[in-house]
């Protein structure tokens, strides 16, 4: 996934397994032989510098492989989808988690910010799609 603004991709690497069947597309993925999986790290997402290709961040907190990563609409914050059921959302330009969210009973497989950035969709392997509020008080669907 892109930002907003171009300078930074996200991509869930190390994935080596497929994601499961949810009828959900996820918003992220990685080309075989692409100068981001050549740089694998297992159960990660790594942030890139768009314009050079290095990592600036590996973010770790998914337990089991990550399925979606989607930048919010100002690029001020990452969510991401993984099979341990948790949506988690990140600082993309510090590199740490801001929340974990326990988000679907099964992996959660896709995730999406509206326009403004303030309900964020996830989609989970139990066919559920939840809508949460991501303003820094709320933490329920």
């Amino acid at each position: 996934a892109y930002s907003p603004q171009g300078n930074l991709v996200a991509a869930c690497v190390g994935n080596h397994g497929k994601a499961p069947k949810s009828g959900f597309k996820g918003s992220s993925s990685v080309r075989r032989n692409s100068p981001v999986s050549q740089q694998r790290q297992d159960n990660a997402i790594v942030i890139y510098d768009a314009s050079t290709w290095k990592a600036v961040h590996t973010l770790y907190g998914h337990e089991g492989a990550v399925y979606a990563v989607r930048f919010s609409g100002n690029g001020q914050r990452l969510a991401s989808a993984g099979a341990d059921g948790t949506v988690r959302l990140w600082d993309p330009q510090a590199g740490v988690e801001v929340l974990a969210l326990r988000a679907h009973a099964g992996a959660a497989v896709a995730v999406d910010w509206n326009d403004d950035g303030q309900l964020l969709a996830s989609g989970g392997a139990d066919g559920r799609l939840k809508v949460w509020d991501s303003g820094p008080a709320s933490q329920q669907p």
